[in-house]
């Protein structure tokens, strides 16, 4: 008996039917097949499908990254979407939902995949939760941090992923620093203390450097630590240290009597060049270069120096790599320190006279001042997850999402500055720390 081909996939069946000829040559087509013929074999190609039956909720300003999946097609999908939350994208090649969403609501994205000419859709139900914070609670207090209110000075804090830890120094040119580290923003540790001024985290460690003569840049992993002589002779005091993943390349901010300098180096520290000199007529009313980093997306390194608003000379100031330091009009005045926003594409600094700055170019900025009713006083800014927290000189801790509308959050008894901020993700914890070493916790809920 010939083999039913019509009844095997990746084969093609033509079947031949019987016909009758008529006399006057017309033909008739019959019911009976008497042969076929099979082309084949072909190439089957599954079914394509969508896999994935659910999105995961996400959460308004939290990172968010889930991996769509398919079955059938050859195995190499194209993926897109439609109607995703603000905020969020569909990587092509791997299918994942990934960025942070900036507007809380309930979603319909239709998800589309492709494979070999065959295309499947799915429709899902996408729920973005509204972010809340906790009331700010003062959670422990570490004493006085900071003899020295006039300075503008955004001391070093960092999150140790190893240790789970914040890690700060808090310090002043003139005062011993002392490292100390927290897992909660409550119980505060002392694992090494010294004449530590600032510091950089890499990799499994870190950087740390000092006054001294020399002044030594010294590495730890907090269990054993180790000098490094920069090779600055004279008694200088190294404020402030950095390090940079775009370029791989340490920073050093050197201060002393005659000048800034900022140093760089290629080899953890063994060997430093110097890449900026800036001269003083009278350095003790400067602050020194203390903080910088290269913005990818604009392509420049930035750094602050100076920041003393008791000598209106001093005012604190924004440069780029490439500008002309004599020239007023190529630097930012007021600005203390500075974050970048990737989502915003927006430079953001933290100004004197409670005045936040806003660049798209760090060239061009717009300030807008929170307080009228301070006449002077230096501000931070910090950004986590892209929600910006403008800390205020008068003891004020304001919140915004669009850097147009902020709210005012938090307001301290007490009349010191804040000097730190930072976060804890296993806690989900900001912390912020102002200079007589209150502890202020406001969790993300």
């Amino acid at each position: 008996m010939p083999v039913d081909y019509s009844s095997v996939r990746g084969y093609r069946v033509k079947y031949i039917t019987s016909q009758t000829i008529h006399a006057d040559g017309t033909t008739e087509k019959g019911n009976n097949v008497v042969g076929y013929i099979v082309s084949g074999p072909f190439k089957h190609t599954p079914e394509l499908i969508i896999s994935t039956t659910s999105l995961p909720d996400g959460k308004a300003y939290s990172a968010y990254s889930y991996a769509v999946t398919a079955t059938g097609g050859d195995g190499n999908y194209t993926w897109s979407a439609e109607g995703l939350p603000p905020g969020l994208e569909i990587e092509t090649i791997s299918g994942t939902v990934t960025g942070t969403p900036t507007q809380a609501g309930e979603y319909n994205p239709v998800i589309t995949v492709t494979s070999v000419g065959l295309s499947e859709s799915a429709t899902f139900e996408f729920n973005i939760q509204s972010l809340n914070l906790s009331t700010p609670r003062v959670l422990a207090n570490l004493g006085n941090l900071d003899n020295y209110p006039n300075e503008a000075r955004p001391e070093s804090m960092v999150y140790d992923e190893g240790r789970r830890t914040l890690v700060l120094v808090p310090q002043h040119i003139n005062v011993t620093g002392t490292i100390k580290e927290t897992a909660d923003g409550i119980n505060f540790s002392q694992p090494i203390s010294g004449d530590f001024r600032a510091f950089i985290k890499k990799e499994n460690g870190f950087f740390y450097s000092g006054r001294g003569n020399p002044a030594l840049l010294r590495w730890t992993t907090l269990n054993n630590i180790s000098g490094i002589n920069p090779g600055f002779t004279g008694n200088n005091w190294v404020v402030t240290a950095f390090y940079n993943e775009d370029d791989n390349i340490l920073y050093l901010g050197r201060y002393a009597a005659e000048g800034m300098w900022l140093y760089k180096s290629t080899d953890n520290g063994l060997t430093w060049t110097q890449d900026i000199s800036i001269a003083l007529g009278a350095a003790s009313m400067y602050g020194p270069v203390y903080r910088t980093e290269y913005i990818s997306a604009l392509q420049k390194l930035f750094y602050v120096f100076g920041g003393n608003y008791a000598n209106s000379s001093t005012t604190p100031l924004l440069y780029s790599r490439d500008r002309d330091l004599s020239n007023p009009a190529q630097r930012l005045s007021g600005c203390i320190n500075f974050v970048w926003s990737k989502r915003l594409q927006k430079l953001i600094c933290g100004g004197v006279n409670n005045t936040v700055y806003i660049s798209d170019d760090g060239i061009t900025f717009t300030g807008q001042r929170l307080d009228n009713n301070k006449a002077n006083g230096f501000s931070l800014v910090y950004n986590h997850n892209d929600i910006f927290y403008f800390i205020a000189d008068n003891q004020k801790i304001y919140a915004s999402t669009n850097l147009q509308d902020w709210n005012l959050i938090y307001t301290a008894s007490s009349t010191s500055i804040f000097r730190h901020a930072g976060f804890l993700p296993e806690l989900n914890r900001l912390i912020f720390i102002q200079a007589n070493g209150t502890v202020i916790g406001i969790d993300i809920i």
